[in-house]
């Protein structure tokens, strides 16, 4: 753990959600006992790279590839590649892919994880899927805030766990474990962030340390039963 908290404030990561979901999801795949060392891993929206680092150099993966649509991040890292899943399918074959709050932006979700699928490896594959879960836009703080705005980018709120599950068991994938996260005090939280980004509050790395130690908090001293983020590991279903 200490060193994911050293790579967050090395690389002035300020983002609540950011910070949040890189610890959770550091203390999740912990308790899966994954030896990825000579797992094949694709990484899906790699984006700023987060992910990259935490399983090439954290974990110590030998076999990482990334991809993205986004140009802003293409050229970046020599492991990394263009690849719209929405409309292709990608013929390389993969152990554990990867995918954290992609499928919420992409329009067509049945083809997109369709087209992942076919390159999960049939023998043992395990997919992590991270979405944002349906929130009332009114909760906590929001309504508050003036400025608040939806995500525009988004093509959805998110996915309740039932939504997911079956989307899922369309291609033969059934969900090993889940992990509901960012319950009530969580998004109490991120909505303060979203009230100093909607008012473009320049706090820079002031908060960092704090959103640090409130996910920790959150993470280990509450369990909860509703949340507004679900990361799941999904398996393909054994046809025995």
């Amino acid at each position: 753990m200490i060193r994911v908290l050293l790579f967050i404030l090395k690389n002035k990561i300020t983002h609540f959600g950011e910070i949040y979901r890189l610890i959770s999801f550091h203390i999740f795949f912990s308790k899966q006992k994954i030896n990825i060392n000579e797992l094949r891993v694709l990484d899906i929206g790699f984006n700023k790279g987060v992910y990259r680092w935490y399983f090439l150099d954290f974990l110590g993966c030998s076999h990482y590839s990334g991809v993205e649509i986004d140009e802003l991040y293409l050229g970046v890292y020599s492991d990394t590649f263009y690849h719209n899943f929405e409309k292709n399918k990608l013929q390389t074959n993969y152990d554990l892919i990867f995918c954290s709050h992609v499928l919420e932006h992409v329009k067509n979700d049945f083809n997109f994880i369709k087209n992942v699928i076919h390159s999960l490896n049939v023998e043992n594959g395990k997919l992590f899927l991270r979405v944002p879960m349906p929130t009332n836009n009114n909760i906590y703080f929001r309504a508050f805030n003036s400025k608040h705005h939806d995500h525009e980018e988004h093509e959805r709120d998110g996915y309740t766990q039932s939504e997911l599950r079956l989307l899922l068991s369309n291609f033969g994938l059934k969900v090993e474990k889940c992990f509901l996260s960012m319950g009530s005090f969580g998004l109490r939280v991120h909505t303060i962030f979203e009230i100093f980004r909607d008012h473009k509050i320049r706090y820079q790395r002031i908060l960092q340390i704090p959103y640090i130690l409130l996910s920790l908090i959150e993470i280990y001293l509450f369990k909860n039963t509703s949340s507004a983020d679900v990361l799941i590991l999904a398996t393909k279903e054994s046809k025995k």
